[in-house]
Order: structure tokens, then C-alpha cells, then sequence
């Protein structure tokens, strides 16, 4: 996608967003005039209209605005955007009901008292303040997600403890407070590796560069050291390479279609995003070229932020492969849709000689809120030169 492709596919997108945002406003106020006659249909409109630019001004504004009002529109501007998901949903089998009730004539009119609009809209903005409440507060209950897998080639080190995060969406909603609680639970498990598969900073650096983010991530430890690939968001904002050299600053190393020989005795290779061309211009190495040179007789560990769709073919020479990218749909229905479009949207899969193992991720994009999935780091114990390929999943809370 082209520079200019992209920003018309981002006006189109936020066009389509305010429509929906007005269409549930006339329904809001539809209700509101039924239930309360004597509101203030001005201020109403003032108060939707608000919460409805507040995302796309803190979004765009970040660079002008001061940090803190950029940082308050983005936060309350998310909540809106997890609102319109529910309300259409919402409004949606609200009507679907009533289409089905004039056809069929199931329900004799005038209806019953808790299927009159004063009750049903009421009942509405409760359960979609509920389902936020509850999404908020399920983003921020990270759990621990345990995989042990056997890999039959071995170098010297005969057990791996690998901690992967992917996903972080590093900015104002997971700011530096949501990191330090991150990184402390890597550091309790003392884990050998960390990596870190792509999506870490949300767009822009400003924010990690306001909060002081990287001296944060330098309290990370391991053995082996920590290391990361890009993934879409790092290019979606147009300065990837800024990203990257930020995260190279607090000590992560990045590759970026490389890879790395570990203690003599297993690789990692790090893919660059699937998406990364479209907004440089110049396609990711093929994983054949990368493996190019490397000592096979020794373990493969790759990173590539997306996971393969249906129907691709298995990364010949690849012991385990970690993705994320999917967050599990993040908000339901649409872990029903990630489901259907990926091999695997979560958890762990074997194929052929592949571990494949795909992370719902730290953090979250847009709406602060997680409905239908649980935030995760991935804890992975690795034992090298025992056996078949083999998994046991045990997740930890």
C-alpha cells in the first residue's frame, strides 16, 4: 500500500467511523427524548460529538498538543470506539428482533413493559457499560501461559527457559506504569531469553520517549538477552526506523530479516513484518535466503509478528516458530472471525517438523478493553535433543 493509499484507506475509515457514531447518537437520542422529555438534546449532541473526535485529535495531535490533554482525548477517545462496537451490536439485534416480530406477528402490540424503548434503551446502556467495565478491567489481568516443548537438535545448551511478549502497543493507553508491571512479572519468572515479536511501540515514539520507557525495559536481564522483530504498527505510524532505534537503545537487539547464532548452540531469526514493503517499498527476505548460511544441524527459533493464514506451506529448517498480531480477536465477535482466518489465531500447533506457537499479546489497540480473550505472557520451557517434537500446555495465573 502506497503512501496515498494509505491515507485514503484512513479517511475512509474514520468516515465510516463517524458515521456510526451517528447513527448510534440519533438512536441515543431517540430514547433519551422518549425516556427523559426534557433533556438538553444541544448538550447531548455536544457531549457525543466530543467523545466521537476525541481518538482521531489525540491521535493526530500528539506531536502539537500538550502531552497531557493528547494523552486524556486518546484514553477517552478508545472508550468511545469500544462503545460503538456493543451499541451497533446492540442496535443491530434490536432491530433484527423488531423486523422479526412485524413479520411474524409473534408479539401482539402494544408490547410488554420490559420490551417498550424507555426499558430497552435503558437495558442497553447498561449492558454495553458493563461489557466496557468488564473489558477494561480483563485488559489488564495478564496471565501466564505455560508451553513445554521437546526439540530433537541440540547444540550445548540442553534447556531454554523463553519468555515472549508480543503486542505491547507501547503508548498512552499501555503506558509506562502497565510496563514496569510487565516487566516485573518477566523478571520474577528469570527467564534465559526474552522476545519480543513485534507491535511493542503503538506508531509514534513520543510516548515512549516522554515516559522514559527504555530504562525500563534495560531492567530486563536475561542470559541470553532480549530480542524483537517489527510488526505492522511499528510501520503504520512512518517512523519504523525511529521505533526500532529506540528500542535498540534500551537494549533490545532487532532483527530485521537477520538472524543471530546464541551461546554456540541455536539460532533466531527475525522476520521483518509481512506488511513492512508496503510502507518501505522493498518486500521482506524470503525465510529460504535467510536460513542461507546457518548450521542446520542446530535448533531454529523464528519470530514473524503475523501468522501464516490457511493454507501455507510449513517454514522448512524451523523448530519453533512465535507469532501474535491476532490478539485473539481481541473483542468478541471478532475472535470468531480471527479464528477462521488464521491456521491457528492462538495457543499451540505442530506442523510437520513446526512448533508453531501464536500469543494473544500484552496489550491492546484502540479500545482499552479485552472481551473474548485474556492478555498473556508466554512462558516457554525448551528442551533440546529429547525425543519427538512435542508440546504440553499448562496455563499459569
Amino acid at each position: 500500500m502506497t503512501g496515498f493509499g494509505f491515507t485514503v484507506f484512513i479517511i475512509l475509515i474514520f468516515l465510516l467511523y463517524g458515521l456510526i457514531s451517528y447513527w448510534i447518537g440519533r438512536r441515543g437520542r431517540q430514547w433519551l427524548t422518549g425516556y427523559f422529555p426534557n433533556v438538553n438534546v444541544s448538550l447531548y449532541w455536544v457531549v457525543l460529538c466530543v467523545a466521537a473526535i476525541a481518538y482521531p485529535v489525540g491521535r493526530f495531535g500528539r506531536e502539537i498538543l500538550p502531552w497531557e490533554i493528547s494523552s486524556l482525548l486518546i484514553i477517552a477517545g478508545s472508550f468511545w470506539m469500544g462503545a460503538i462496537i456493543y451499541f451497533t451490536l446492540a442496535l443491530l439485534f434490536i432491530d433484527a428482533v423488531r423486523l422479526l416480530v412485524r413479520i411474524t406477528g409473534i408479539i401482539k402490540l402494544p408490547a410488554p413493559v420490559f420490551l417498550q424503548a424507555p426499558v430497552v434503551g435503558l437495558a442497553v446502556v447498561l449492558l454495553v457499560a458493563g461489557t466496557l467495565a468488564y473489558g477494561w478491567w480483563n485488559a489488564r489481568s495478564p496471565r501466564i501461559t505455560q508451553y513445554n516443548v521437546n526439540i530433537p537438535r541440540a547444540g550445548e545448551v540442553q534447556n531454554l527457559k523463553l519468555v515472549a511478549v508480543s503486542d505491547l502497543h507501547l503508548g498512552e493507553v499501555v503506558n509506562r506504569r502497565r510496563l514496569e508491571e510487565l516487566v516485573n512479572m518477566i523478571n520474577d519468572m528469570d527467564p534465559d531469553l526474552v522476545l519480543l515479536p513485534g507491535d511493542i511501540i503503538e506508531e509514534t515514539p513520543v510516548p515512549f520517549a516522554r515516559q522514559d520507557m527504555a530504562s525500563v525495559i534495560r531492567s530486563l536481564s536475561p542470559k541470553y538477552g532480549v530480542y524483537a522483530v517489527p510488526g505492522n504498527h511499528e510501520y503504520i505510524g512512518g517512523r519504523a526506523e525511529e521505533i526500532l532505534s529506540r528500542l535498540e537503545g534500551a537494549g533490545v537487539k532487532v532483527l530485521k530479516d537477520r538472524k543471530v547464532k546464541v551461546a554456540d548452540s541455536f539460532y533466531i531469526v527475525g522476520r521483518d513484518d509481512l506488511t513492512g514493503g508496503r510502507f518501505t517499498g522493498k518486500p521482506r527476505l524470503e525465510l529460504n535466503d535467510l536460513l542461507t548460511g546457518m548450521d542446520l544441524s542446530l535448533p531454529v527459533i523464528l519470530m514473524d509478528h503475523q501468522p501464516a493464514m490457511r493454507g501455507r506451506d510449513p517454514e522448512p529448517g524451523v523448530d519453533l516458530k512465535i507469532s501474535g498480531h491476532t490478539h485473539r480477536g481481541q473483542f468478541f465477535p471478532f475472535n470468531l472471525i480471527t479464528k477462521k482466518i488464521y491456521e491457528t489465531d492462538w495457543g499451540y500447533l505442530k506442523r510437520g517438523e513446526l512448533n508453531m506457537v501464536v500469543t494473544s499479546g500484552y496489550g491492546t489497540f484502540g479500545p482499552p478493553i479485552r472481551v473474548g480473550s485474556r492478555p498473556e505472557v508466554v512462558f516457554i520451557d525448551i528442551t533440546f535433543g529429547t525425543g519427538p517434537l512435542s508440546s504440553e500446555v499448562k496455563p499459569m495465573e
